[in-house]
């Protein structure tokens, strides 16, 4: 391996492994819905805090993982974890504290309970208590669970959460509203499946992911469907830039593109780098 090679292993494995560049796109959905909602260009400091709870979510749930289940890990991943787990929450947890410091005056009691909830759902989605063990030890492990949890996470953190912590909001028309929800849902669903695809050697097989049901194949046709399905949420809603966007995610997940197993570049920086692309085409 070069030297220029290995050095960029470690760029991706950073931003890969540090939940840097998904907490980053996380931030950037946040101004792309409040921009079709009409809420203002800006809003940088939501943006910033949905980030932060992105960035210490992820570190959190891989943590517990690598502890609890290190051999439904990937081996790369689980040993950066051991190596610096500990130190990435650390890090995460003090951007948290300061950029919910920032937005905590804008949170009422039903913004503070959505957060509350989704914090809980983050957790159950990386271990559940003890005496829930005998029916599964994390959500993610009950069959049928993992996708639509974790794109209905993303659809509450990036357009619910954000819109309950501005007082305009009761000016934002419902159709808009539930179509913004509506098109993020389909989208993180049709990102998310070839992540599954990745993990179909490492996965529980009790979890009955996509992919386990329908293989990878099938699945990828089906994130396929769900980013057009997305693209066309958006046209509606009259955000073309943003349907074009979907499509192009359309092809990236294409199992006449995509193959099996890709490399740690693929999933950490072309897909997860196609959040943060929104930024460019909004």
């Amino acid at each position: 391996m070069t030297f220029s090679s290995h050095a960029s292993s470690l760029v991706v494995r950073f931003l890969g492994f540090s939940h840097f560049l998904i907490a980053i796109g996380s931030g950037a959905c946040v101004i792309v819905s409040l921009k079709v909602l009409g809420l203002g260009d800006g809003n940088w400091l939501i943006s910033a805090f949905i980030s932060s709870c992105t960035g210490l979510g992820y570190s959190i749930q891989r943590f517990i993982k690598a502890k609890l289940f290190p051999d439904h890990m990937p081996r790369e991943r689980l040993e950066f974890l051991k190596r610096f787990g500990v130190r990435l929450i650390l890090v995460w947890a003090l951007v948290w504290f300061f950029s919910f410091s920032w937005v905590v005056e804008e949170m009422g009691y039903v913004a503070l309970f959505l957060l509350g909830f989704l914090g809980v759902a983050c957790l159950g989605y990386a271990v559940l208590p003890l005496p829930l063990w005998k029916w599964a030890r994390s959500i993610r492990e009950i069959p049928g669970v993992k996708l639509p949890l974790l794109s209905i996470v993303w659809g509450c953190a990036t357009v619910v959460l954000p819109v309950l912590m501005l007082e305009q909001r009761s000016s934002i028309e419902p159709g808009l509203f539930f179509g913004v929800v509506i098109a993020r849902v389909l989208y993180i669903s049709g990102l998310t499946i070839p992540f599954d695809v990745r993990d179909l050697n490492v996965d529980f097989k009790e979890m009955r992911t996509v992919p386990m049901v329908w293989g990878g194949k099938n699945s990828l046709w089906c994130a396929c469907l769900l980013n057009v399905m997305a693209g066309g949420a958006w046209a509606y809603l009259g955000e073309i830039h943003l349907a074009i966007h979907a499509l192009t995610t359309t092809v990236l997940v294409n199992p006449k593109v995509y193959k099996l197993f890709r490399g740690e570049w693929y999933y950490s920086i072309v897909l997860d780098g196609m959040l943060l692309l929104q930024l460019l085409v909004i």
